[in-house]
């Protein structure tokens, strides 16, 4: 799509009530069946859903902004990285996931069952990439972003697939094919991309590659596998995910 497309009020006032879902019956079959049969339409859509997602985490930055204190990070060159989200708001978004299952982690973990009941307890799907409106070439990725961020796994893990070998990034997109496997519960394809991304331990996805690749080895009743990727990884509940593994 041509990002300088014009969206008409109208049609943007339409698209924001079908995301939010308030059509309704005629209404939204006329609009679904307009998705289905006018391609334009259908990416002038996802454009918007991509200005919506984009619009709520620039509010939530501003509001971490107002609680943290300043943080710089230094321009790479190193074009194998490409995450937008600033590192300070991961760790934000990681402590919401560990409060709210801070109550219910000793419990599953202490329970007499499987190494299941052990990864449940920590395992929490990547959150993924802050979309922006970036340059046409990244579009095909950031339309898959927004399927994995609404939990559309197998429909993002496959968009990225497609673009598999044109994507410059190359860890990048292995990095979120496996997390998007992985939340599919397809441990194969998962492990497969994360063991490309962990070849290269100067990448900077190798430590969550490893921290994620340790849990599906968990998963999959491969301990000792676990534990050596586990140890690999920075993340911050890595001791006590040890600990709750260990013989």
């Amino acid at each position: 799509m041509n990002w300088n497309s014009m969206v008409t009020n109208e049609e943007w006032e339409l698209i924001d009530r079908y995301l939010d879902g308030e059509l309704k019956d005629n209404e939204l079959r006329q609009f679904e069946q307009r998705l289905q049969n006018d391609q334009e339409w259908k990416e002038k859509t996802e454009s918007c859903q991509l200005i919506r997602i984009g619009i709520a985490e620039s509010a939530l930055a501003e509001k971490v902004k107002e609680w943290t204190p300043e943080t710089t990070t230094p321009v790479s060159n190193d074009n194998s990285k490409i995450r937008v989200l600033p590192s300070v708001l991961k760790w934000v978004a990681a402590a919401c996931v560990i409060l709210a299952i801070s109550t219910v982690t000793w419990w599953l973990i202490q329970r007499p069952g499987s190494n299941e009941k052990t990864y449940m307890a920590f395992y929490q799907p990547d959150p993924g990439l802050l979309t922006v409106m970036g340059p046409a070439d990244a579009y095909q990725f950031e339309q898959a972003m927004v399927h994995y961020k609404a939990g559309e796994y197998r429909k993002a893990a496959l968009a990225w697939e497609s673009i598999r070998g044109t994507y410059a990034p190359s860890d990048t997109l292995h990095y979120f094919i496996a997390s998007a496997w992985q939340a599919e519960g397809e441990w194969e394809k998962a492990e497969e991309n994360y063991l490309i991304v962990v070849k290269d331990n100067k990448s900077l996805l190798y430590n969550d590659a490893s921290w994620y690749l340790g849990l599906l080895y968990l998963r999959t009743d491969r301990k000792a596998e676990a534990r050596k990727w586990i140890e690999q990884s920075s993340h911050n509940r890595k001791a006590e995910l040890l600990n709750a593994i260990k013989d």
